[in-house]
């Protein structure tokens, strides 16, 4: 399965942070889902890396597998030298076994 969100904004990288229904993060590390730990997040262990096609602003990213078997949420984060910027989401989304929605914002 493959998520994907079409940007307002120019960004060099950008990382989606899934959660499932039971408000868990996924580790990119672990390949599960866990209770957030701030450790976790300043180690770079959460957020999968999209491919922006060209210079579109539209991005794709491979949703992991464990997170594609059932309802998840996402938001998309801002990377700036290989770390997820604090700064607000540049957008968010949930997906079930079918249908995506995304949520765009302006940044």
């Amino acid at each position: 399965m493959i998520d994907d969100i079409q940007l307002a904004q120019a960004y060099t990288t950008i990382k989606f942070v899934y959660r499932n229904s039971n408000g868990l993060v996924y580790n990119t590390s672990s390949t599960a889902y866990e209770s957030w730990t701030d450790a976790n997040y300043n180690a770079g262990k959460y957020g999968v890396a999209a491919t922006q096609q060209g210079t579109s602003k539209y991005w794709t990213v491979q949703t992991p597998a464990v997170v594609a078997q059932g309802q998840y949420s996402f938001v998309v984060m801002n990377v700036v030298d290989g770390t997820i910027t604090d700064d607000q989401p540049v957008g968010s989304g949930n997906s079930g076994p079918v249908v995506a929605n995304v949520y765009i914002s302006n940044g």
